[in-house]
């Protein structure tokens, strides 16, 4: 009978029973390389992690932390964040306050954003620093007694005409290039007068030129309307001349379509709500303007919103859907019915009333 040396058949093999000579270190294949790299890099991503190192330059500037930043100083602003321990960043101040938890997963993405940053300004971290703020977020990440986030999905603040007013007349705004400053005006105005969904203002089934009839004293418009689940492309308003506020709906639209249309690019069928390029001029793509996404409306709010005289502790709760329901709190505030309510903004009466049994200062869910 044939005998074998058992040590030197198993030294060729692995405890995994994977052949050694077969065994190669696993690397990022160049496509995950380029799709990791564009995504760190892109505008979006480092404007992010700008603002996120702001906060924790606040927070390491307020709890009187001194130079260098180690591993324990970004462990601790991550727990007070998580805690909702100086958590609210005041923007226009560059200050912190306490405030609602921050999510584990928007922790992870501050965690990135201020290794980078600080590597960028010549502070970088050893590999067990970082190796130990990593650990720190994945047990933020496993713990389950976080109760109060910032914001819950679906909930919002309700803003009224007088809110649209001040962002419209606010110092942001007044900055802003000439196109921009026209159409994001117009976007306020007329989403707040619609009482529209940002998807039915923006994006694939936003408004288009052709959709706008302009008079001397009011504005004609169709737009496609979003209810039960499917959509109705026959829905029509009017927008009616007002000298009892501070700006006029129908004045800043068709200022904003007067400019749109000198445009020899722009035709019917154009949205209305066009993208701006990095000089403040409609972006086009070989010569066609482009449109503005929906997803973008919640941020335009906001910004302005920040600029204006509204409360700080309300920004986190502003989003497309605080214009629709600053519409029908307002007017119902004003006495108007929930059917005339109904016409204007193509909801159901039914969601209408549920609004209107929830109006209050403070933040509330809608649909």
């Amino acid at each position: 009978m044939a005998t074998h040396d058992v040590s030197e058949t198993t030294a060729t093999h692995s405890s995994n029973n994977f052949p050694e000579a077969h065994r190669t270190t696993p690397e990022l294949s160049e496509l995950a390389k380029q799709t990791f790299t564009r995504a760190a890099n892109s505008t979006g991503t480092l404007a992010s992690y700008e603002s996120d190192y702001r906060v924790f330059k606040a927070w390491f500037f307020q709890t009187n932390s001194q130079p260098p930043v180690t591993d324990i100083h970004i462990i601790n602003f991550l727990v007070d964040q998580y805690n909702g321990v100086l958590s609210k960043y005041d923007k226009k101040k560059g200050k912190l306050s306490n405030g609602g938890c921050v999510s584990p997963f928007t922790l992870d993405r501050r965690r990135w954003a201020i290794l980078k940053l600080l590597a960028r300004d010549g502070e970088r971290l050893n590999e067990e620093q970082r190796e130990n703020v990593s650990k720190a977020v994945q047990q933020l990440k496993m713990s389950s007694d976080q109760k109060k986030p910032l914001r819950k999905r679906g909930q919002a603040y309700p803003l009224r005409w007088s809110d649209i007013e001040a962002m419209v007349l606010s110092p942001l705004m007044r900055s802003k290039p000439k196109f921009v400053k026209l159409r994001d005006s117009a976007l306020l105005a007329l989403s707040a007068v619609t009482g529209a969904r940002e998807s039915e203002l923006l994006g694939t089934f936003g408004m288009r030129i052709k959709d706008i009839d302009i008079y001397d004293n009011y504005i004609d418009y169709r737009r496609v309307v979003l209810k039960n689940g499917s959509r109705d492309h026959s829905f029509k308003g009017k927008i009616s001349m007002s000298t009892s506020s501070k700006i006029c709906a129908v004045h800043i639209i068709r200022k904003y379509i007067e400019f749109l249309t000198k445009d020899k690019s722009v035709t019917g069928e154009t949205k209305i709500f066009l993208r701006s390029n990095r000089r403040g001029e409609v972006y086009k793509k070989e010569g066609v303007p482009q449109t503005l996404g929906a997803t973008t409306f919640d941020n335009i709010l906001r910004d302005y919103a920040l600029s204006s005289d509204i409360d700080f502790s309300t920004a986190g709760l502003i989003s497309g859907h605080s214009v629709r329901m600053g519409l029908v709190v307002g007017q119902v505030e004003g006495g108007m019915s929930y059917e005339s309510i109904s016409k204007i903004t193509g909801q159901s009466i039914t969601t209408v009333e549920r609004y209107a049994k929830q109006a209050q200062v403070a933040a509330f869910s809608g649909e």
